[in-house]
């Protein structure tokens, strides 16, 4: 049996730990008092009704600021909003200039998303969109959008390649030919090198370094890879997708459903949410309290039919709170 060790993921779990326990050794006199002062310092918050939507997640962070230095438990994730994994949808968002925290996908009934196109989303967003996190939803009668979970975007790219390693051989390939400029499947092929151009490993072309034109032929390269207009052996239909009747059009990935993306993320995948009634009307400390006791970078806000209202930073709790340690100590006596 492999065993993937994932030295960051460790390095945490240890070092968060301790640093908590230190915290807690050095200032084990002080706590009572600086909950207190914190709690008090925190202004009357309503979650309710609050959109996810990024140009409103925008003005809510406007409209809601508050004092410098005060703890805000009301600090959430911005969203960008994807309906479906076709390559035009991609392109478009990927001329959008908008930036956010985490990128909505909507499962639906398991007919919606191709792991191909999930794969290199979680490529491309990251680099082009500042993208940390992917959330996932399903449709059930209830709720259009039932929340499922979510996962690291780092996390999502290794674990598809792991379970799909076509995927990143393919992409391999594809950059390599945007990189060099030459396909070694088409000798006549005489592109233009790309370099990379961000620390988030976003790709340009040298005449214009802000221009998106490398990225959108990395897709095109990427999806020419892992398609085939001729049909795959009996054997191999499980892993092939018939995107198009009238071409024949077949993809070499499978569909996603909300189980399937549990079973591939495994571990790295966060279902537990916390119902907006547990936070609403109740005290600061309560709500901090309970923010903080959740062991993962985000915190699922959802209502009491599992449909996401937002998600908290929770890194961005901790960083308040600390300080609020360095910057209002407590008076001497």
């Amino acid at each position: 049996m492999e065993t993937i060790f994932d030295i960051a993921a460790t390095a945490s779990a240890i070092l968060w730990p301790a640093v908590i326990i230190v915290f807690l050794v050095l200032y084990r006199e002080k706590l009572p008092n600086l909950l207190k002062r914190i709690t008090s310092r925190i202004n009357s918050v309503e979650f309710a009704g609050i959109s996810i939507e990024l140009a409103k997640a925008k003005e809510y962070e406007h409209e809601w600021s508050m004092a410098p230095g005060a703890l805000d438990l009301r600090h959430k994730a911005t969203a960008i909003e994807v309906s479906d994994s076709t390559a035009r949808t991609f392109i478009s968002q990927l001329f959008e200039e908008a930036t956010a925290d985490y990128a909505s996908v909507n499962l639906g009934q398991g007919r919606e998303w191709l792991t191909s196109r999930l794969y290199i989303m979680s490529i491309l967003f990251p680099q082009m969109k500042g993208i940390k996190c992917f959330v996932f939803f399903e449709n059930d009668i209830n709720a259009k959008r039932k929340y499922v979970g979510w996962v690291n975007a780092k996390h999502m790219r290794w674990m598809l390649s792991i379970k799909y390693p076509w995927l990143e051989a393919a992409f391999a390939e594809a950059y390599a030919v945007v990189m060099t400029g030459r396909d070694p499947k088409d000798p006549g092929y005489n592109g233009n090198p790309s370099v990379v151009v961000s620390e988030t490993g976003r790709i340009a072309y040298p005449v214009n370094l802000k221009d998106i034109g490398a990225s959108i032929d990395l897709l095109k390269a990427f999806l020419l890879r892992i398609q085939q207009i001729i049909s795959p052996l009996p054997g191999q239909t499980s892993e092939w997708v018939n995107l198009d009747d009238q071409s024949i059009t077949w993809e070499h990935a499978e569909w996603l459903t909300p189980e399937k993306t549990e079973t591939i993320f495994g571990r790295n995948f966060t279902p537990t949410s916390v119902r907006i009634s547990e936070v609403r009307g109740k005290s600061n400390d309560t709500k901090l309290k309970l923010f903080l006791e959740t062991q993962s970078e985000y915190v699922a806000v959802v209502d009491d039919n599992n449909q996401l209202e937002y998600l908290v930073k929770r890194n961005i709790l901790l960083h308040q709170m600390a300080q609020t340690v360095v910057d209002k100590p407590d008076d001497k006596d």
